[in-house]
C-alpha cells in the first residue's frame, strides 16, 4: 500500500479516477496508473527498457552525447539529447549495515528490499530493525501470521494511521484542503481526545499475537 494518498500521488494533468481507486493504492495499481499515463500521452515510444547507459558526455551547445546498449548485449548506439536527468535512485540497491553480533545470529537476516510475501514468516519470531515506512507496512502485513513481532528502534516515534477524523492524514496538511487553516485548527482541537487515540505504539490487537517495541524513549502503558 502506498504511503501517500490518491489525490497527492497523481500527476496534475492525469488525476486518479475516484470511481476506480480508493483513497490509497496498492503498488500494482500505481504501476497500472503509470502505464495508463504513458499510453494516454503517447510516451511509450520514447521509453527504452532493459538498456544500459554506458556514458554521458557534455558536447558543444549545451547538449549531451549518450552511449547506450541493450542489456542483452546488442549494438552500442550513440544518441544526442538537450538534457540528461539521472534518476537511478539512491535506494535502488539495498544497503545492509554490519554491526557487532550480527554474525552470531543463526536465523534468517533479510533486507526489506527483498521482502515479497508474509507466508515464509508464519509462526516465526520476527524482529524489525528501524522504524521507516517499509517497517510499518511490512510489520502490519506480517503480524497476523508471525508468532511474535518486535520493532527495534533507536528512538521513539509516532505511527500515524492513514485516516484521521474521516480524511487521509495528508488532507490536514495540504494547501488544497477546502477548509481554511483556522477552521482546520479548530476542528483538530475539538477532536484532539479522539485523534490522540490514533497516535499510539503497536498493540497486540493490530500488530500480531505478541508485539513489542524496544526503545528507551517510548512510553510504557
Amino acid at each position: 500500500m502506498l504511503n501517500s494518498c490518491r489525490d497527492t500521488s497523481a500527476f496534475a494533468d492525469f488525476p486518479f479516477d475516484p470511481a476506480r481507486h480508493g483513497d490509497y493504492l496498492t503498488h500494482l495499481q500505481f504501476v497500472e496508473y503509470l502505464r495508463d499515463y504513458a499510453d494516454h500521452f503517447g510516451l511509450g515510444k520514447h521509453i527504452r527498457l532493459n538498456t544500459n547507459v554506458l556514458d554521458c558526455v557534455p558536447i558543444e551547445g549545451g547538449r549531451w552525447r549518450v552511449r547506450i546498449q541493450e542489456a542483452a548485449g546488442g549494438e552500442i548506439e550513440e544518441l544526442q539529447f538537450d538534457a540528461v536527468l539521472a534518476a537511478s535512485g539512491h535506494l535502488s540497491k539495498p544497503l545492509t549495515p554490519d554491526f557487532k553480533g550480527r554474525g552470531d545470529f543463526k536465523g534468517r537476516f533479510l533486507h526489506s528490499h527483498y521482502y515479497r510475501t508474509p507466508g515464509p514468516f508464519e509462526g516465526k519470531r520476527v524482529a524489525f530493525i528501524g522504524l521507516g515506512s517499509s517497517c510499518v507496512d511490512i510489520a502490519n502485513e506480517m503480524a497476523p501470521q508471525a508468532k511474535e513481532l518486535h520493532v527495534v528502534t533507536r528512538r521513539g516515534g509516532w505511527v500515524l494511521p492513514r485516516f484521521a477524523l474521516g480524511k487521509p492524514c495528508e488532507a490536514w496538511d495540504s494547501r488544497t484542503c477546502s477548509q481554511s487553516q483556522h477552521s482546520i485548527q479548530a476542528d483538530s482541537l475539538q477532536a484532539a481526545p479522539r485523534f490522540s487515540g490514533c497516535l499510539s505504539r503497536p498493540t497486540s490487537g493490530s500488530w500480531g499475537n505478541s508485539s513489542t517495541w524496544s526503545s528507551g524513549s517510548i512510553p510504557k502503558n
